[in-house]
């Protein structure tokens, strides 16, 4: 079986394996070498090939366990020539000689102690970005993975970003201010592949005193008025400054001593109380805009706001059921909703969910907002987390 797949950051999941470099060799079916670290140099210097490909690493105790049987068909179902992602198979009892694949020595050193299952996807760097000991769904790694680059490119708007990663020339500062900025109401989220609608606050975010990376979250989540509390964190990956500042409409902000701009990634983990009624946990990717200013201090970048496209604070994951097990996209962000159907956002100058929606939860919404609704409104500025 072949698989490849092609993306720009990061999706989920557990925090304590991310920025983690997995340096380790691999075969093919033909019994060729490589490296994990820099597999896509060798294959551009010995066949002429420009790749820019990602790993999926399928690590199981059994080529006949279910788990992994279950992953791989997930995967055979994939649109694979029109990805770019390779994937490799660490298996504890035996080489999986068709296709790639590490010895069992490489594997023993790859595997958790007492792993049945893990299904890890690797940057084009061999940085661990994803990580879960379940099997994911055709549907979630599809919507999450295809959809990234546009994304990552709708989210930038215009901006280019600088190629490092220079977190450490900013862990001193504190950048929980950003996630709680904007008023609850222009925060809007979907959950599920119908786009039910789905309510976030975040009523705490603490940095952390050991790790400079690690934000302690405490919120609640609204479906349909059955609310959870959750309490998690968020671990910031990378910090990225944009190539050129931006100074907003007619350069109004040019004169405000800016020092620098650019995104935060991170990678977040929330998880409802169990005791409550439709609970989960939350896990994804975040994307958040700042910028340094005169004083040297980390802002909220809404310089740009006035643009049509604008969003910030975006969360790309998915919610699973503790009950079920069932994965469900979920995302949700401030102006916008990220990574969401074609058809679901139809305004211009603002959010608007379309008609096809409204029987989703958005109908409150449009009555306040499009018709001006006096009641429809207070709904929306209600504080229901209180």
């Amino acid at each position: 079986m072949k698989s490849l797949y092609t993306i720009v950051f990061a999706f989920i999941l557990t925090s304590t394996a991310f920025s983690q470099i997995l340096d380790f060799r691999f075969y093919d079916a033909n019994g060729r070498v490589y490296n994990s670290t820099t597999f896509n140099k060798e294959i551009i210097s010995r066949d002429n090939i420009g790749l820019d490909e990602c790993i999926i690493l399928l690590e199981t105790t059994s080529l006949y366990d279910s788990l992994y049987f279950q992953q791989n068909q997930i995967l055979d179902l994939l649109d694979a020539e029109s990805l770019q992602l390779i994937y490799i198979t660490a298996c504890l009892a035996e080489e999986y000689k068709d296709g790639y694949h590490t010895t069992i020595k490489t594997a023993n050193n790859l595997i958790k102690p007492g792993t049945r299952f893990r299904i890890r996807l690797l940057d084009n760097n061999a940085g661990v970005v994803f990580e879960s000991y379940e099997v994911i769904s055709k549907e979630i790694i599809t919507q999450v993975f295809s959809s990234n680059q546009e994304f990552l490119s709708d989210f930038l708007m215009e901006d280019e970003l600088k190629p490092d990663n220079v977190f450490s020339q900013f862990k001193q500062y504190d950048f929980s201010g950003l996630f709680s900025h904007t008023e609850n109401y222009r925060i809007y989220g979907i959950i599920g592949s119908d786009h039910q609608r789905i309510k976030i606050k975040l009523t705490s975010i603490r940095k952390g005193s050991e790790n400079p990376a690690e934000y302690f979250v405490s919120g609640k989540s609204n479906v349909s008025g059955v609310i959870c509390d959750f309490n998690g964190t968020i671990n910031i990956l990378k910090i990225k400054e944009f190539e050129k500042l931006h100074y907003g409409v007619d350069n109004e902000h040019v004169n405000e001593g800016i020092k620098a701009q650019g995104i935060l990634i991170a990678d977040y983990e929330f998880k409802e109380n169990p005791q409550q009624n439709h609970s989960g946990s939350f896990k994804g990717i975040l994307y958040s805009k700042w910028y340094l200013n005169a004083d040297h201090q980390i802002q909220y970048d809404d310089i740009q706001s006035m643009s049509d496209q604008y969003m910030n604070n975006a969360f790309t994951g998915i919610w699973r059921s503790y009950s079920t097990g069932e994965e469900k996209v979920c995302n949700w962000a401030d102006y916008r909703v990220p990574l969401a159907n074609q058809d679901f956002d139809v305004g211009a100058g603002e959010f608007s969910p379309g008609e096809k929606y409204y029987d989703k939860g958005w109908r409150n919404y449009q009555h306040a907002w499009l018709y001006g609704n006096k009641e429809a409104m207070e709904e929306e500025l209600r504080e229901w987390w209180k």
